[in-house]
């Protein structure tokens, strides 16, 4: 019995555990230590149910045989057995083998695979469906007051776009501060879901609208390059230190950053406001005196949009580097590409599945 066993035990054991290992192949720390830890784990069965196995039993008497087992076995007659649901169930599989009813399965399992699969690469979601919903209960009091907060103001989430300079005091330029406010207008016109943009360039406009009695016709970047440096003069001498990070690079005032606040996010929308902003970005390619240039992107969602990219990619890689390891392992322990070819093809149903 267990020679027979052995080939199909080995290979049940081995691809399940370099199944596992192909998870390393993803660049994600995390995800690298459990394949390793879990490969180990699921081929060191091998050693307890493959080789202990047989030699603890080979120490063991079997078991003796009782008169009441002989009688019980004695009173099922093969046709006895043929009844009830198990014998249903073995001839309906049974039947679905035999030499006409085989093409229909074989037929409805290729529909299943090509047709299965490209629906659910279709709809297959990479990252969070919803906004904040993903971790709590839709009603939970995190996700109601982030829902009226995405309603009623400009949105909670932030999606960050460094202008990274080429130059110092890159970020004092008056067409740089021009561009920052350029690229807020675009992202809010531009981008679904964007309900404000902020930068440095606002407040600058705040401070120069201040000094000019509150008027509306005031709130602009400063044209005098005096009138502008005494601004930064006084935005970084009245704030505590470390303040003004988060808006530029003191003090060589090299890189600063348009932060947009989205209502809502889910995969689609991150692409979709990245794409738009490479797209800015391209334009600004062929700008040899702009002083900045545009780097994707900081924030949550930047951080999602990584993450996302690197699961997207490693999904199908590892998807890939498990089926042809799988095959090549059946091919191997078999030595019959019709044995690799039969058993690769409900794997495949069951991957759609």
């Amino acid at each position: 019995s267990y020679s027979a066993l052995y080939p199909p035990a080995t290979l049940a054991i081995v691809t399940d555990g370099l199944g596992i290992l192909c998870v390393a192949i993803a660049t994600i720390p995390l995800m690298q230590k459990l394949a390793f830890f879990s490969s180990f784990w699921i081929i060191s069965i091998y050693v307890s149910v493959v080789l202990i196995n047989p030699l603890v039993l080979s120490f063991l008497k079997p078991p003796k045989i009782r008169k009441a087992d002989l009688e019980i076995h004695e009173d099922i007659s093969p046709e006895t057995a043929k009844k009830g649901a198990y014998g249903l169930l073995i001839r309906f599989l049974y039947n679905l083998s035999g030499p006409r009813a085989k093409w229909g399965v074989l037929a409805v399992i290729i529909a299943l695979i090509f047709g299965g699969g490209y629906l659910t690469t279709t709809y297959l979601t990479v990252g969070d469906s919803s906004a904040g919903a993903a971790i709590l209960y839709p009603d939970h009091p995190y996700n109601l007051a982030r829902k009226k907060m995405n309603k009623d103001f400009v949105g909670a989430s932030r999606f960050i776009v460094v202008l990274k300079g080429r130059e110092e005091n890159a970020i004092k330029d008056k067409a740089t501060l021009g561009l920052m406010e350029k690229l807020g207008t675009y992202m809010v016109r531009n981008i679904d879901g964007v309900g404000g943009t902020m930068s440095l360039t606002n407040m600058v406009q705040s401070i120069y609208r201040m000094y000019h009695e509150g008027s509306p016709r005031w709130e602009m970047v400063p044209v005098v390059p005096a009138h502008l440096g005494q601004i930064f003069f006084m935005l970084s001498s009245n704030m505590a230190p470390g303040e003004m990070d988060q808006y530029v690079s003191m003090p060589d005032y090299r890189h600063s950053n348009v932060t947009a606040f989205l209502r809502d996010y889910n995969n689609a929308s991150i692409k979709n406001a990245i794409s738009k902003v490479k797209d800015f970005a391209k334009e600004l390619e062929t700008d040899k005196e702009s002083k900045v240039e545009v780097k994707l992107a900081g924030g949550i969602l930047g951080i999602l949009a990584a993450v996302n990219e690197e699961v997207e990619w490693s999904y199908w890689s590892i998807l890939i580097a498990i089926f042809v390891s799988t095959f090549l392992l059946c091919l191997f322990a078999y030595r019959s590409v019709k044995a690799a070819v039969i058993l690769i093809i409900p794997l495949l149903a069951a991957q759609v599945l």
